[in-house]
């Protein structure tokens, strides 16, 4: 196994960490039930599903073009926090997760013509130890899953069966993000525990290891797998040449707070990530605030400042999703609410809402014409174009 360093700046300031902003519950659970018996890992192929190419034009989202339906426990949803949610690669299934300890798997291909009959077709629940699923992924040909817990275990299924396929241990705090490869062949994992491991999809086994000096909030691969992009709770976004053994770290940049979720740009071009957190409820912000909870956009070749940041979030950013086009990003939030925004543009296009519970994570479907969102109350939302 390849160990890697990198020792970043101390900061005078601790950060808060991602259990922390979005209350995350450590309490001890009770098992319901335990993960399947590990299956031989199934075939891959070599298929990359390439969002760089993706020339289909975004539909408006102005309003009255568009529906929502929703999940809730009445329809076999969650009945706790939705910390993560995911659409199949093919576009037909949502993949949604949270405090429950299940991963529930909806076929959506019917939202359009029945938007009142969720059909749920797989319920996952996993082993008690692993407390809460935080984190979600698919791999590109989307023949595996992967799903990341509060006590840093990473788990690899076979989610149309709902059999797992590998446990990945190693970690010893919140598996907080997932990544996988273009290729689909490596699985990275961002942990609280200050490290970012790389495994093989395949064996199950780890490749090697980067430790990174700060807790990892979010990973993300760039679309040609050649670089990865980290934010963490010591306030630190950066980009990382994930396979070279000397001097890894591309380029870095400090912020004033610690940074929760990033983004790629579907080109590889830009990142998008909100570093100047500051809630309601909290101290009094110096300063506009009106420069809290914004959305930056950055050159990912050199971190250099794109326009200026996208403001209009009244909570911490939780989420960030570019459309399979690039041109459009959804942001979601404590406050409630997932705004769309233009990038060319720099402009707001919509704000969806539906109910005041905080928005925990979002998702654009691959054809970009749906996103999904999970809440902190356990329902889940799919809003719908109808363009």
């Amino acid at each position: 196994m390849l160990s890697r360093r990198f020792y970043s700046p101390k900061p005078g300031q601790i950060a808060l960490t991602l259990a922390t902003i979005l209350g995350l519950s450590y309490g001890t659970n009770q098992a319901i039930a335990s993960a399947s018996t590990p299956s031989p890992t199934p075939s891959h192929s070599s298929l990359l599903i390439s969002q760089a190419t993706n020339t289909q034009a975004d539909p408006s989202w102005a309003e009255g073009t568009s529906s929502v339906i929703t999940y809730t426990q009445t329809q076999g949803g969650h009945d706790r926090p939705v910390r993560a949610v995911a659409f199949s690669p093919d576009r037909q299934f949502l993949v949604t997760s949270g405090g429950d300890r299940t991963i529930k798997v909806w076929d959506t291909r019917n939202l359009r013509n029945d938007p009142g009959n969720p059909a749920r077709v797989q319920n996952i629940v996993v082993n008690a130890g692993d407390r809460e699923i935080v984190s979600l992924a698919f791999s590109p040909d989307g023949s595996l899953l992967a799903s990341g817990s509060l006590n840093g275990t990473v788990r690899l299924w076979n989610w149309r069966t709902g059999q797992l396929v590998h446990t990945l241990s190693g970690h010893s705090d919140i598996a907080n993000s997932l990544s996988f490869t273009p290729d689909g062949q490596t699985l990275a994992s961002g942990s609280g525990d200050n490290t970012i491991r790389f495994w093989d999809v395949n064996t199950g086994d780890q490749k090697y290891l980067l430790t990174t000096g700060q807790a990892v909030n979010k990973i993300a691969f760039s679309p040609d797998g050649a670089t990865l992009a980290v934010t963490g709770a010591d306030r630190m976004g950066s980009l990382w040449e994930w396979q070279e053994e000397e001097e890894p770290i591309l380029t870095s940049r400090v912020y004033a707070r610690s940074i929760q979720t990033l983004a790629f740009s579907p080109d590889g071009q830009l990142l998008a990530f909100s570093p100047d957190m500051q809630s309601p409820a909290g101290p009094v912000p110096e300063g506009n605030r009106e420069d809290y909870n914004t959305i930056h956009l950055l050159d990912a070749e050199d971190f250099s400042e794109v326009g200026e940041p996208l403001r209009g979030h009244s909570d911490y950013i939780t989420g960030l999703t570019f459309s399979p086009s690039g041109h459009l990003i959804a942001s979601a939030s404590l406050d409630g609410t997932v705004r769309l925004w233009d990038i060319e543009q720099q402009r707001l296009v919509r704000t969806f809402q539906g109910n005041t519970s905080a928005v925990l994570s979002v998702a654009f479907r691959p054809d970009g014409r749906a996103l999904a969102i999970g809440r902190r109350d356990g329902s889940v939302s799919i809003f719908l174009s109808r363009e």
